[in-house]
């Protein structure tokens, strides 16, 4: 037998003997290949080299050759270890050059200068301040999507991350205009609003869909992916921020004229609001097509919960004189309970974590963006206490920065690191280990493709818009 492996890296070789039953001699074997010298078997190597690929076939060394007897159906033996190792060039020279490449460019590259690290420090939304806890409450929300799509028993948890994010899109949608209501009234504004949003996330979302699609010839689906008339798989979210943007100048306008005949009408338009949508927005009135080819009601309720909860802050609590003291228990309350709620997004959004198989973030989505939209109120009425200590953390607001392309890049990460574990060692990866791995490797890429993608595109004359 004479097997070819060319370029190719083999690390377990099928030997198939006809489909009959019958007796098979295997007298040697040479294995050629231009990434090690050519190697041939005689009979010992051979019957040390292979085992029979189930219990319908065995195999014995005779004088000269190995006798394989086929009892059944598809006869075949299968490797125990890889057919060649490889050179010294390949298995020390490669990484060595590779090594002494990557330590040249690394003393050349100052980290804390790359817009995916010093931005962190920078970061300016387009109205007020930067708020640090919630940069880290959505990376918090970007590793729970990643933990559901990797480790067995985090799956669901994912779509607890996906309320966070978008009661976080609601609520810092809404600042502004809770700030300066008559902006809904400017038409520049509105413009620059649309823009920004699109600014903001087209450029990655579209550089995602070329990869996928566009590279991988599916042409229909890519345009559909365009227009955000399809989201599949993770994409599904991309139209429902699409979908809530379009009604934002609608609410915001109602809002206004409420605002100015009685401000504590806000509020309970927009509970009226998000109690309508969740009760009767449902698919057969508007349907989104997205995740595994399915109808989906537009989530209007999620965002609406966020900008409910920012009008109770930013319009009402945060102008509020309370005294000192008080400002200090209530502090400490608040900041109590968006540890618990934390916690619950983190640890309820899923019962398999628990030994169940129901999603509960999934079941119970109204429920989770009221307690997202309390999660946000108590994360800023809680000041400058634990848990705003806690999601300041670097690495999660350095996650948090680059949360959209983690998002979006982190299921291609996934595969490379499935089929590239599985193509070099033959081994798979599953759970913690695989987890980790596409964790930090989307984070890598991530920086990447916000630096050279996402940051081109923000507008220009700040440094950071949100």
């Amino acid at each position: 037998v004479v097997f070819k492996a060319d370029n190719i890296p083999v690390n377990r070789l099928r030997l198939d003997f006809k489909k009959r039953k019958g007796v098979v001699k295997l007298y040697s074997m040479k294995v050629k290949s231009h990434l090690a010298k050519t190697v041939v078997y005689d009979s010992n190597a051979l019957y040390r080299l292979f085992k029979p690929g189930n219990d319908r076939i065995s195999m014995r060394l005779a004088d000269g050759y190995v006798e394989i007897v086929a009892k059944g159906k598809d006869p075949f033996i299968v490797s125990r270890k890889p057919l060649l190792e490889a050179g010294f060039f390949l298995h020390y020279g490669i990484p060595f050059l590779f090594s002494v490449v990557l330590f040249l460019l690394l003393l050349r590259f100052d980290v804390m200068s790359f817009p995916a690290i010093s931005d962190i420090a920078v970061k300016k939304p387009s109205s007020g301040e930067n708020v640090d806890p919630l940069d880290g409450l959505r990376g918090i929300a970007a590793i729970m999507v990643v933990a559901d799509h990797t480790w067995g028993r985090c799956t669901g948890m994912g779509i607890g991350g996906v309320w966070i994010f978008m009661v976080l899109s609601g609520f810092l949608l809404a600042r502004p205009f809770v700030m300066q209501p008559g902006k809904v009234l400017s038409k520049e504004y509105m413009v620059n609003f649309f823009l920004r949003r699109i600014n903001r996330i087209v450029p990655a979302y579209y550089f995602y869909i070329i990869i996928v699609f566009v590279l991988g010839k599916n042409f229909d689906t890519a345009v559909r992916h365009f227009l955000f008339m399809e989201g599949a798989g993770h994409l599904w979210v991309i139209p429902q921020e699409m979908f809530f943007y379009l009604t934002v100048p609608f609410i915001m306008i109602l809002n206004f004229f409420l605002y100015r005949w009685r401000k504590w009408l806000v509020p309970f338009n927009l509970l009226c609001l998000l109690i309508l949508a969740h009760l009767f927005l449902d698919k057969d009135v508007i349907s989104l097509y997205g995740e595994i080819k399915q109808n989906q009601p537009p989530y209007v309720g999620i965002f609406l919960s966020g900008i409910l909860f920012s009008y109770l802050y930013y319009g009402f609590y945060a102008q509020t004189g309370l005294q000192e003291k008080k400002r200090e228990r209530m502090g400490k309350i608040f900041s109590l309970l968006a540890l618990l709620l934390l916690l619950f997004f983190i640890l309820g959004s899923t019962k398999r974590l628990w030994g169940g198989t129901r999603i509960y973030a999934q079941v119970y989505y109204p429920w989770f963006g009221i307690a997202g939209g309390v999660l946000l109120f108590s994360i800023m009425a809680a000041g400058n206490r634990f848990v705003s200590r806690f999601l300041s953390f670097f690495p999660l607001r350095a996650i948090g920065l680059v949360s959209l392309s983690f998002y979006l890049f982190h299921p291609l990460v996934l595969m490379v690191v499935l089929k590239g574990v599985q193509h070099y060692t033959s081994n798979t990866v599953q759970d913690f280990h695989l987890f980790l791995a596409t964790l930090v490797l989307s984070y890598i890429v991530s920086c990447f493709t916000y630096t050279y993608i996402e940051k081109p595109f923000l507008h220009s004359g700040r440094k950071i818009t949100n």
